[in-house]
């Protein structure tokens, strides 16, 4: 039974899709990511600093509510004030694939990401 093609009643959805999620992810990245970037010499320190960014919208995105499945080929670009800038896509409907990249500012750090969802 794979869980991610059952419908769920709209009370549960959140008014976003899955892809619009990732800005919420990435909310309280550049903050730490911005200074993981800084410190070229101290890789334990930085290290501290992305692992901060991976923890730190556990609060954000944890909730009962799922979002709405994406479309495939829809996308979301977003741009924080700081310069850090998200593009994200949905390239599979099945199984569902997402892929995203995010661009600190001046390009001082890139992340990529992308995930396949099974859920058993």
């Amino acid at each position: 039974l794979n869980l991610t093609t059952i419908s769920f009643p709209i009370k549960c959805m959140v008014p976003l899709s899955l892809i619009q999620t990732y800005s919420l992810v990435m909310a309280l990245g550049p903050l730490y990511m911005n200074k993981a970037a800084l410190l070229n010499d101290e890789p334990i320190e930085r290290m501290k600093y992305v692992m901060c960014t991976n923890l730190a919208s556990f609060h954000l995105t944890t909730s009962f509510v799922k979002p709405l499945n994406p479309i495939l080929g829809e996308t979301c670009i977003q741009q924080f004030e700081d310069g850090t800038r998200i593009y994200a896509e949905q390239i599979s409907h099945k199984p569902p694939i997402t892929c995203a990249q995010v661009y600190g500012p001046g390009d001082n750090y890139i992340l990529s990401h992308h995930s396949r969802y099974s859920i058993t």
